[in-house]
Formats: structure tokens, C-alpha cells, sequence
């Protein structure tokens, strides 16, 4: 299949064809050029036009993208790096959920968020669950408008199991989906998504 360059250049060479018969010498020069170019212009005309029709239809201030990437911190550092379950209930909503590839529906509620957060961290003082810490892969997180009181905010992470006198472990990576909802007390986390788990070996 021709691109319009070569297409352009076989409609001008029947242009000087037909106005030009063989027995006559004209000298076209640089009229073919010039040609040329308004024939590749004139079809790539429709698919500029297309282009610029593509224009967002929602937008997320940098400020509130700024925002959110920092409660989505805060809600780690108080699961895993404080075990604060009460900072993390101040976080999500009170019909909070979270969804994870591996069991589903696993929390559904804020209360329910709390509470098992104050389980595993019990776990983990007894030494009988490991101690994590997650990294935020730079440059992973993107957010989109949901309406004007929701923001979906999606990324990647790592997780690392934490030994005593040893660097910490890179034992998975996965994708998460953070739904924020505008509330009277600032924003909060309404549903996670927690997916695409894959093991570290």
C-alpha cells in the first residue's frame, strides 16, 4: 500500500503526463514539489483534523494529585510502618471495601478495616506473621475523575519482608485501585482494589 508521499508523487507524475505530452519539453522543476506537498497536505488534512477532536473530558489538579498520593502513603505507613489502626479507620469511608484477586471481597467496612488491621499487627508483634513494607513504584501512579466528588487512582507496588539485622526481602509485586470519595472530612478511600499479585523469586 502507497503512503500518501508516494501516492502524491504518482498523481503529480500523471498530472505532468497529461498537460505535459511527451513531444513537448517543459521543464515542471520545482512546481512538482510544490505539488506534491499540497497533495500529502490535503490528505493528511482529515486525520489532523481527527486528532485534535481528542480532548479530555475530565482533569485532576495537580494539587488534589498531589493529595492523594500522599493519603495513599499514609494508608500504608499506618498499616504496616505504625500498625495505627485508628489513623487508618480515619482514612476510609464507613462502607469502605476492598477487593483482592486472591479472596474477593475481603473486607466491608471502615470498622472492618480497622479491626483486621489491629489483628495482623498483633500477628506481627507475636512474630507470628511476617513484617512488611511496601514501595511505591515512581512513576506508576495515574488518577482519573470519577464525577466530581470521586477520584480513581491506580499505580504499582512492591512489598518486602522485613528480617531483623538483614536487608528487607522483595517477596511480591501487584497492582492496586484506590477509589477516593470527596466527604465533609476531606477525602477518603471508599474502595481498594488489590490485583495481578506475582511472586518474587
Amino acid at each position: 500500500m502507497r503512503s500518501p508521499a508516494q501516492s502524491a508523487y504518482h498523481l503529480a507524475a500523471r498530472l505532468k503526463f497529461y498537460a505535459s505530452p511527451p513531444h513537448l519539453s517543459i521543464d515542471w522543476g520545482g512546481n512538482i514539489m510544490r505539488l506534491c506537498s499540497f497533495v500529502v497536505a490535503a490528505m493528511l488534512l482529515p486525520a489532523a483534523a481527527h486528532a485534535q477532536q481528542l480532548v479530555p473530558e475530565s482533569h485532576v489538579s495537580p494539587e488534589l494529585t498531589a493529595k492523594l498520593k500522599s493519603l495513599d502513603a499514609e494508608i500504608f505507613h499506618a498499616a504496616f510502618d505504625r500498625c495505627d489502626s485508628k489513623a487508618l479507620r480515619a482514612l476510609a469511608t464507613g462502607d469502605f471495601e476492598f477487593y483482592h484477586d486472591r479472596g474477593g471481597l475481603i473486607i466491608k467496612s471502615g470498622d472492618e478495616f480497622a479491626a483486621d488491621n489491629r489483628r495482623e499487627c498483633k500477628l506481627r508483634a507475636e512474630g507470628k506473621k511476617d513484617r512488611l513494607r511496601r514501595e511505591l513504584i515512581p512513576g506508576s501512579i495515574s488518577v482519573h475523575a470519577l464525577g466530581k466528588d470521586g477520584v480513581m487512582q491506580m499505580g504499582r507496588h512492591r512489598f518486602y519482608i522485613l528480617h531483623n539485622g538483614k536487608p528487607d526481602q522483595l517477596v511480591e509485586v501487584a497492582k492496586f485501585i484506590h477509589v477516593w470519595r470527596k466527604t465533609p472530612g476531606g477525602w477518603r478511600i471508599a474502595r481498594e482494589i488489590s490485583y495481578d499479585h506475582m511472586a518474587v523469586k
